[in-house]
């Protein structure tokens, strides 16, 4: 815009900004304004203010423990090792990790002993983040394994830390909802950047997701 001459005709293509497909970096956006504005609806419906001002007062120095860290970095890898790969992958594979989230957090809800779920996460944080640094992709049957199997470990983790005053469901849906919002992150980052051509920023946020759970893993 800013090299066009004042006098030089612009195509605006409304097609393409109304498209739905990777394509499109506005639909990301929408997509996740979209679940932005459900989780604040939800929100809304049980009473919780999430206004600015009571966000601005919010003690965020409670979330330091490196476990619930981990959490948040897998969720936002997923995200942006789909778009990454581009293709059926960009909602498969969050999709596949958000269905097997679910069957993790029902095994930690009923109790069911599944060993070294810590462990299993922070693998599935320097996994992920060495993938996106390395540039690899996978076929989308494997993207979706690797991810399913990290993500019955993220939603036991969840399941088994429900408190026990707490409805399942509504418990379950408040972190699958949580987790699909930091995809749509993920997602929108990535193809923001490869579509501005700086792919190399994507490979470099893989970097410091791994190194932060190799720290993590030392530590």
């Amino acid at each position: 815009m800013l090299t066009r001459k004042n006098d030089a005709p612009l195509d605006f293509d409304f097609a393409k900004v109304l498209e739905q497909s990777r394509d499109n970096p506005v639909f990301y956006v929408q997509y996740a304004h979209a679940r932005i504005c459900s989780v604040l609806r939800n929100a809304d419906e049980q009473g919780l203010e999430i206004s600015d001002a009571a966000l601005t007062g919010a003690n965020f120095s409670l979330l330091v423990d490196e476990a619930e860290l981990s959490l948040l970095r897998q969720m936002v890898a997923v995200g942006l090792w789909a778009a990454q790969m581009g293709g059926r992958a960009l909602l498969a594979v969050p999709a596949a990790f958000v269905g097997m989230m679910f069957v993790g957090g029902a095994l930690g809800i009923s109790g069911i002993g599944i060993p070294f779920i810590e462990t299993g996460i922070v693998v599935s944080v320097i996994v992920l983040g060495a993938l996106i640094a390395g540039g690899i992709k996978t076929p989308v049957a494997a993207g979706m394994a690797i991810v399913g199997v990290f993500a019955v470990f993220h939603g036991y983790a969840h399941g088994a830390e429900m408190p026990v005053d707490a409805a399942g469901l509504m418990y379950m849906a408040g972190f699958i909802a949580a987790t699909v919002l930091l995809h749509g992150v993920g997602i929108a980052a990535g193809v923001g950047l490869s579509r501005v051509n700086i792919e190399r920023m994507v490979r470099m946020s893989g970097g410091a997701i791994a190194a932060g759970g190799l720290l993590l893993a030392l530590a």
